[in-house]
């Protein structure tokens, strides 16, 4: 025997069939999101190989410069944990964490105070424009660094300064 609940409980049959066209058509759209998902990276490869031809083979004499070469300066991390500040200050510490798809979460991020500040930048004090690149743990991510900030550097990430003669910020990020 079964339980079976009172009749009245039950949503009525027009309205079952109602969700149910509405779930179909909800997935029909996911399915052509997809599809279209692709199709898109398919049409950015094409263009991108009508501009710029292929990047082996560079039929179209570009100039080739080294990472080394688009810079002015490259920089690794301090090879140590921060000593971080309890308190929200003015010198964001920039770690893998904070890199989320080109851009800075800052919903995590932790603070340093003036004396951590000033020796993890003794090397270089990063700078509006300088790209934050993650080399370890999240490794490949990278960021531009925005003005307003006194950022330092974390563990795990280097730091790209462009060479403005030969590309600009932007440009390189999108590189990397």
């Amino acid at each position: 025997k079964y339980l079976v609940p009172p009749l009245k409980d039950f949503t009525p049959l027009e309205t079952q069939q109602r969700i149910v066209a509405i779930l179909d058509k909800a997935e029909e759209i996911k399915r052509l999101r997809a599809e279209a998902n692709t199709q898109t990276q398919k049409l950015i490869q094409s263009v991108f190989l009508d501009m710029f031809g292929d990047p082996v083979k560079n039929p179209k004499k570009w100039n080739v410069y080294t990472l080394q070469e688009m810079t002015t300066e490259i920089v690794d991390c301090p090879h140590s944990t921060p000593t971080y500040s309890g308190e929200k200050r003015i010198f964001p510490c920039i770690r893998t964490t904070e890199i989320k798809n080109g851009q800075i979460d800052w919903s995590e991020m932790k603070f340093v105070d003036e004396l951590e500040y000033n020796e993890r930048t003794r090397r270089l004090k990063p700078i509006n424009g300088d790209i934050v690149f993650g080399r370890e743990g999240t490794f490949g991510g990278a960021i531009r660094l925005p003005k307003g900030h006194n950022f330092c550097l974390g563990q795990r990430v280097m730091l790209f300064r462009p060479d403005f003669s030969k590309c600009n910020s932007d440009f390189l990020w999108a590189l990397l």
